[in-house]
């Protein structure tokens, strides 16, 4: 029910300004020491995260939010919507996911493509790939990742071969 969560935000907002008015009565100028950070907003419920605006938050958090940060609750944000039976914590673990996976995918093809290298970029693609497919698996997120991150795996271990083959002939010449 949306007027449900308009309270449960409300009480957010108001739990937070008692929280910073008792610490100003106490004698102090300055906000409590330890402001919410942005990772605490992703144990609020989807429907309330989806809902809060970005001056929203960042009245909640008590600070200005960086541009990565927004960037990361846009696509949170978006992951969310796309698939609704996620937590936002999950959400944010397939954001990662598919974070890492592109990556994978990315340093295997240039691994490939550039033999002297390709054990460098093969190795960060075959990390890069088991990291995918881990926070993959605790996010329980869509085929996409697992594919981009079995590619990224796969030209990885690609690129290291050829690449270790290269440096082998290239000191035994």
């Amino acid at each position: 029910c949306a007027m449900g969560k308009l309270i449960r935000i409300s009480i957010l907002f108001l739990l937070l300004h008692m929280i910073q008015s008792a610490a100003m009565k106490a004698g102090s100028t300055k906000p409590p020491a330890e402001p919410i950070s942005i990772s605490s907003l992703i144990e609020l419920d989807a429907e309330d995260l989806l809902i809060l605006s970005v001056p929203q938050l960042q009245s909640l958090l008590g600070r200005n939010i960086k541009a990565k940060e927004k960037r990361m609750l846009q696509r949170i944000k978006k992951k969310l919507r796309r698939h609704p039976e996620m937590t936002p914590k999950q959400a944010w673990l397939a954001t990662q996911a598919d974070t890492y996976a592109l990556l994978s995918l990315i340093m295997g093809a240039l691994g490939l493509a550039a033999f002297y290298s390709g054990l460098l970029l093969g190795g960060l693609a075959i990390i890069f790939g088991i990291q995918a497919l881990r926070k993959r698996a605790e996010a329980k997120n869509p085929k996409r990742t697992k594919k981009r991150a079995t590619w990224g795996l796969i030209f990885g271990g690609l690129a290291f071969g050829l690449g270790a083959v290269y440096v082998v002939r290239l000191f035994t010449l």
